[in-house]
C-alpha cells in the first residue's frame, strides 16, 4: 500500500530535535526517500534549531501553540484521508496526541510507535487512561521498541494488536582513532575511560558508576577517567557526591554535546556504561536504550542493566554485559576486568558492532515497519 499511497507521518518530536524519537524518525524517512518513496511528515515547525539534520521530504509544519497545534494536526490528517481514503496508512509516533486525533478525524489504520515512558502505568487511573486503552486497542498495530515496552501496552490496552521493533541505529558513526580523540579531549593515552551518554537524570543511574569507581582500590582507581556527557538537575548532586567518595578528580562533566561531536567521544572511550533504573512513581524507565546501540556501532563494549527493555538493546556476551539496578559491586568487578584484561572489552566492542550491523540497521528496521502499517 505505501508504493501506492503515501505515508503519513505525524511526529512533534522530529528534526531538528534531537533524542531517541526524532532520530528514529528521521532514520525511517531518510531510509524510505532512499528507495523512491514520498512520505509526507506532519511536525512542528522548524525554528531554526540546531540538531539532527531534518531528511529531505515533504513536511508540513504545524505550530506549537497547542489549540493550533492540534487543529492543524486534525485537519492535515482531514485532508490526507479525502485524497487517499480512510484506509490511507498512518503511523504515529506516539499515541497521543498525534494517534488520538487522527483517529478523531476519521482514520482508519492509524499504527504506533511505542516507546516506553508514556505507556507506564499511571499512579492515577482517570480519563487519560481510559483515553490511552481506547487509542491503542483502536491501533492498526502498537510497534514497541522492546519487549518489555509490549508488556506495558499489554497493561495498559490488553486488546492492542502488537509487535517488536528493535530501533535501527547509523552503523556506519565515523570516528577518529582513539589516539586522536584523546588528544582532542585532553586524556591520558593509556588512562580506563568509562563513557555515560545521558541526561544527569535519578533513572541514568549515574550514582551507581560513582560508588563503584569508588570501590576500587585505589592504585586501580587512579587509572579510570569517567566521562559524563549530557545537562540535567542532577549535575550538582552528582558533583557534591564525587567530591564525598573522593573521586573528583577522576570524573569529568562535559554538559550537552551535541549528537555530531559524540563519534570523538566513542572514539575515547573503553567503555560505555549506563545503570539506568525503573521508577514508577516519576514513570521514568529506559524503554529500550539507544544510546547503547549508538555505542555499540562505534565499537565499545557496554555495560547496563538489567532494567526496562535494555535486555533488548544489549545481549550480554554479545557486545557486552548486565548487572542488577544499582549494584555498584558487580560493576566495580566488570571495572576492575577492563584494567586487567582490556582485551576483553575490545572483544565485546567488536562483537557488539557486528550485531548492530546485523540486526538494528535501518534497512531492517524500515522493512519490518513498512510490512506492518
Amino acid at each position: 500500500m505505501i508504493n501506492r499511497i503515501p505515508l503519513l507521518l505525524l511526529s512533534l518530536d522530529y528534526p531538528p530535535n534531537d533524542g531517541g524519537i526524532s532520530r528514529l524518525g528521521a532514520g525511517l524517512v531518510t531510509t524510505m526517500v532512499g528507495r523512491g518513496l514520498s512520505p509526507r511528515i506532519v511536525s512542528l515547525v522548524d525554528a531554526g534549531k540546531s540538531g539532527i539534520h531534518r531528511p529531505a521530504a515533504t513536511h508540513v509544519d504545524v505550530e506549537p501553540a497547542r489549540s493550533r497545534r492540534d487543529l492543524q494536526i486534525f485537519c492535515n490528517v482531514r485532508a490526507h484521508l479525502a485524497k487517499y481514503g480512510r484506509d490511507a496508512p498512518i503511523l504515529a509516533t506516539v499515541w497521543n496526541p498525534e494517534a488520538t486525533l487522527a483517529l478523531l478525524a476519521g482514520a482508519r489504520r492509524v499504527s504506533i510507535l511505542a516507546h516506553g515512558n508514556e505507556v507506564m502505568p499511571y499512579l492515577r487511573s482517570g480519563l487519560k487512561g481510559r483515553l490511552r486503552r481506547y487509542v491503542l486497542k483502536r491501533a492498526h498495530v502498537v510497534i514497541c521498541n522492546s519487549r518489555f515496552t509490549e508488556s506495558l501496552v499489554l497493561d495498559a490496552a490488553p486488546a492492542a494488536r502488537t509487535m517488536v521493533v528493535n530501533p535501527g541505529v547509523d552503523a556506519t558513526l565515523a570516528t577518529r582513532t582513539r589516539a586522536e580523540a584523546r588528544s582532542i579531549h585532553n586524556i591520558d593515552a593509556t588512562a580506563n575511560v568509562i563513557l555515560t551518554v545521558a541526561r544527569l537524570d535519578a533513572i541514568k543511574g549515574h550514582e551507581t558508576v560513582l560508588r563503584a569507581l569508588a570501590a576500587l582500590p585505589a592504585e586501580r582507581r587512579q587509572s579510570f577517567v569517567y566521562v559524563i556527557v549530557g545537562k540535567g538537575d542532577m549535575r550538582e548532586a552528582l558533583e557534591r557526591q564525587a567530591n564525598q567518595l573522593g573521586i573528583a578528580d577522576l570524573v569529568r562533566f562535559e554538559g550537552f554535546v551535541a549528537d555530531s561531536e559524540l563519534p570523538e567521544w566513542y572514539a575515547a572511550a573503553d567503555a560505555f556504561v549506563l545503570t539506568s533504573v525503573v521508577d514508577p512513581q516519576r514513570r521514568g524507565m529506559e524503554g529500550f536504550g539507544m544510546a547503547f546501540t549508538e555505542a555499540q556501532a562505534a565499537g565499545l563494549a557496554v555495560i547496563g542493566t538489567r532494567s526496562g527493555g535494555i535486555p533488548d538493546a544489549v545481549s550480554e556476551g554479545e557486545g557486552g554485559w548486565l548487572i542488577d539496578e544499582r549494584d555498584a559491586e558487580a560493576l566495580a568487578g566488570h571495572l576492575r576486568r577492563l584494567n586487567d584484561d582490556p582485551a576483553s572489552f575490545r572483544m565485546q566492542g567488536a562483537k557488539g558492532a557486528a550485531r548492530v550491523r546485523r540486526e538494528m540497521n535501518w534497512t531492517t528496521y524500515t522493512d519490518r515497519i513498512l510490512a506492518a502499517i
